[in-house]
Parts: structure tokens; sequence; C-alpha cells
């Protein structure tokens, strides 16, 4: 199984780094819409941790892992 995870890095009005794990995530995702969705997260303070905003962007990062199930029985 392959999971795509899109990786949002932001400081916080604390000067905190705060990260966002978005999942799955398409194929063909541009930056520029990564990047108004960063954007977005920001000019909306529709995200908040323990309460504080977030006021800049620091990174975005796609992890692609994969994962293989073993089976077993005793």
């Amino acid at each position: 199984m392959d999971n795509r995870t899109l990786v949002l890095t932001f400081i916080n009005l604390l000067g905190k780094k705060v990260r966002v794990n978005i999942s799955p995530v398409r194929e063909n995702i541009l930056k520029d819409e990564v990047t108004a969705l960063m954007d977005k997260i920001i000019t909306t303070n529709v995200l908040t941790f323990q309460g504080v905003g977030l006021k800049e962007k620091v990174e975005a990062q796609i992890v692609d892992k994969s994962v293989e199930k073993i089976d077993y029985s005793f």
C-alpha cells in the first residue's frame, strides 16, 4: 500500500513550528496550489493550535511512504 501525505509547516503566533499533515494527496498537485492552500489556512485562521493561530509559512513536503503488511499466523 502506498500513502502520500502533504506535510505543511508553519510558524504560529508564539514563534513555534507547527506541522499539518494532509492525506491522501493528489499525484499531480502543483506548487502554486500548495502555496495557495497555506496562504488560505493562515488568512482565514481556520486552524489554531492550543488557541494560537498561524502567521508564517515555513515549508511543504510530500512524504511518500510504502507500507507492506506482513501476514503472520501462529
